[in-house]
């Protein structure tokens, strides 16, 4: 392939993206519209939210024991899977990154009947601990999109203007570790379940802790919305990129207000799994050279 054809694609590449974020863009303003004047006509629903996040069973020591417990369950169920991972495989050695993606899987369900664990023991019912009883899926899942859609303005507007920072101060933006694994194996397997590590697992499992389980515990001891500052700056900071750390910060706020206002931890467990999503799915098709040779054709 000569230059100019690499040139072409990477154009059809930056295209794509511009067409993209230029939606969600659009499609946010109206979202905003929509959702400034439902909150309008329903203020009190904020105290309502804020009361309820405070008042989750949730303690200090539910919080440390979970992440005490998280830190040992990572590192005995992720040693024990790539060990099992290099007896399956035999001769035949599974690529790092795919050994990666099952262990990342394996802990995220471990994660999961971790928190099941904890509500059983502690009988803890959960409406109590991270839902409103009275919302109806459906209803739910309309919600989160508006107010994924919502938030995306701004993500947008901070995600280039950190890179734009970046670029002027001479530091090149990286991508993610995630998206430079399965960019060095992109195999139908590999593919799938990134994805449901990504738009699946993380979402469910971060928000759980973040959003269901660190932001009303942190709520109680220095106020809601400081909390909701701290929270999604440590968010932001363990995702470990410096190009993504403010749009991140800025997702996880509109995540955390949208749990507070809906009092649902499903809404934000579905704004995290389409942010993802939509930027997995368009780092697939970045992947892909023979589709923007197509559209530029």
């Amino acid at each position: 392939m000569g230059t100019s054809e690499v040139n072409a694609i990477e154009g059809g590449a930056d295209y794509l993206v511009v067409a993209v974020s230029g939606a969600l863009f659009i499609l946010g303003l109206f979202a905003n519209a929509a959702l400034a004047n439902r909150v309008y006509l329903n203020r009190a629903q904020w105290q309502r939210g804020i009361d309820k996040l405070v008042w989750r069973p949730w303690s200090l020591s539910h919080l440390s024991t979970i992440l005490a417990l998280l830190v040992l369950l990572s590192v005995v169920f992720g040693g024990a899977t790539q060990f099992l991972l290099g007896l399956l495989a035999g001769e035949d050695k599974l690529d790092q990154p795919i050994q990666l993606v099952i262990t990342g899987l394996v802990i995220q369900l471990a994660t999961i009947v971790l928190i099941i664990g904890v509500l059983v023991y502690r009988r803890m019912t959960w409406s109590a601990a991270f839902d409103h009883p009275t919302h109806r899926a459906p209803q739910k899942l309309g919600t989160s999109i508006i107010y994924y859609l919502a938030v995306m303005p701004l993500v947008v507007l901070c995600a280039a203007a950190s890179h734009a920072i970046l670029n002027g101060i001479g530091v090149e933006p990286e991508t993610q570790e995630l998206f430079k694994d399965i960019s060095k194996s992109m195999t139908p397997g590999m593919m799938v379940g990134s994805f449901i590590l990504a738009a699946v697992g993380a979402p469910i499992t971060e928000e759980l802790l973040f959003r269901g389980i660190a932001l009303p515990v942190t709520a109680k001891y220095i106020g809601t919305f400081p909390a909701v500052i701290l929270v999604s700056l440590v968010f932001a900071i363990i995702h470990m990129n410096l190009a993504s750390t403010l749009p991140l910060f800025v997702l996880a706020i509109g995540m955390s207000l949208a749990y507070i206002y809906s009092q649902s931890i499903l809404v934000p467990i579905v704004m995290h799994a389409c942010f993802n999503a939509i930027n997995l799915l368009m780092f697939f098709l970045l992947q892909q050279e023979g589709l923007f040779e197509a559209l530029l054709r």
